[in-house]
C-alpha cells in the first residue's frame, strides 16, 4: 500500500505494542497470556483492518504482477499466492500459512517467476555485537546465524538489493519507530535508484532466447 500510516492503522495491535514499552516482568506475563491463545495478536482485529485497507482488491487484478509468498507451517513448503482477495492472502501468512521467510528469507524465487529481473529489499536488523551470556541466548543466536545465511543465499539471486541497514536493532513491535524506518527506507531506495532505473529499462523480449 502507498500510505504506510494506513497500513500501520490496519494492523496495529495496542496490546502487543505495549510489550516493547512494558517492564520485563509485565511483558513476560503478557506473553504467557498471548501464547495460550490461538495467535499472539488479535486476528479478528487484524482481519477487520486488512479488509478496510484493501477492500475488494484481488491479487490477480493488480496492474503490476503481484504474488505473496507464505509457508505451510505443517510441511514447511513454500506457498505462493497469486489469486484471491489481497486481505485474505496477507492474513493467511499469519495463520497456518505463516510468513514466507520461514522457507526463503527474501522471496526472490517467487518474484523471478513473475519477471526474471528482481529488486530485493532486505529489512533485517544488524547482527548482534555482544557474545551470548546464557545457553538460551547461544541457541537463539545459532538460529539467527542460520537465518542470516539463508537470507544471503536468497539475496545472491537478486539483481539489485536494497538493504535497510538500520544503525541499531528495531523490534518487530516497536511501532514508535515507524516514521524513522519509513524515512530510512526512502533514503536507502534513493541511494540505489540509478541501478533500479537501469533494471527497469530491461524488456522481457530482450531476455528471451533468440530464434
Amino acid at each position: 500500500h502507498k500510505d504506510p500510516w494506513r497500513v500501520h492503522e490496519a494492523i496495529f495491535d495496542r496490546e502487543v505494542a505495549e510489550l516493547s514499552r512494558a517492564g520485563s516482568l509485565r511483558a513476560l506475563a503478557r506473553l504467557f497470556i498471548a501464547f495460550r491463545r490461538p495467535a499472539v495478536v488479535d486476528t479478528d482485529r487484524i482481519e477487520e483492518g486488512l479488509k478496510a485497507l484493501f477492500g475488494e482488491a484481488r491479487l490477480e487484478e493488480s496492474p503490476i504482477p503481484l504474488a505473496l509468498q507464505a509457508a505451510d507451517l505443517l510441511t514447511g513448503e513454500a506457498v505462493v499466492l497469486r489469486e484471491g482477495p489481497v486481505w485474505k492472502a496477507v492474513l493467511a501468512s499469519m495463520a497456518l500459512l505463516v510468513d514466507g521467510d520461514v522457507v526463503e528469507k527474501v522471496p526472490v524465487r517467487a518474484a523471478k517467476a513473475l519477471f526474471p529481473k528482481v529488486v530485493a529489499v532486505d529489512v533485517s536488523n544488524p547482527p548482534p555485537k555482544e557474545p551470548p551470556r546464557t545457553a538460551l541466548e547461544a541457541a537463539l543466536l545459532a538460529g539467527e546465524a542460520s537465518r542470516r545465511r539463508l537470507k544471503a543465499l536468497a539475496l545472491k539471486e537478486a539483481d539489485v538489493v536494497i538493504a535497510l541497514d538500520p544503525p541499531f536493532p528495531i523490534d518487530t513491535f516497536d511501532h514508535e519507530r515507524l516514521e524513522f524506518v519509513y524515512e530510512l527506507g526512502k533514503h536507502r531506495a534513493k541511494e540505489r535508484l540509478p541501478e533500479v532505473l537501469a533494471l527497469a529499462r530491461t524488456r522481457l523480449r530482450d531476455l528471451l532466447p533468440r530464434r
